[in-house]
């Protein structure tokens, strides 16, 4: 797990300038600094989290972003969702059927909530029962 949200430099470096953070995961701000909500397309569904969720904000001083680049794994670009989302978002892990539920926190201040269960897509490392496919799905299926 992570205390942060990660992904690679250049998306997040877009991201960030899109949050209005233009160097970086700081920046000045005051009590009356407004950030936009921050969403993830998942399984068709749209999951927003609003700037707290997000957002270091205090009263004065800085504003610090819950977002950290990661490098290359060697299997790909990665993004690691981390606590800010799963403090926003009550998830389920249902292992068997390879899903993941996913709706909205209902903390003190939550009204309603958006669901989604989403099909896991995973790789089997190699060495498995699969032969050392590592291209295979895990749950594609077939034995």
């Amino acid at each position: 797990g992570s205390s942060l949200m990660m992904g690679p430099r250049h998306d997040l470096d877009a991201l960030l300038s899109r949050l209005n953070f233009e160097e970086g995961t700081q920046r000045s701000c005051s009590e009356t600094t407004k950030f936009p909500k921050l969403g993830f397309l998942i399984g068709e569904q749209l999951f927003e989290m609003d700037a707290d969720d997000y957002i270091d904000h205090p009263k004065v001083g800085d504003c610090w972003a819950h977002l950290m680049p990661v490098g290359d794994t060697g299997r790909g670009a990665i993004f690691v969702l981390g606590m800010p989302f799963l403090r926003a978002f009550y998830t389920v892990y249902d292992m068997k059927a390879k899903q993941v539920g996913i709706a909205k926190a209902r903390h003190a201040s939550s009204k309603g909530a958006d669901m989604a269960a989403v099909k896991l897509v995973s790789l089997r490392p190699a060495g498995d029962d699969l032969g050392k496919d590592q291209r295979r799905l895990s749950n594609d299926g077939r034995k």
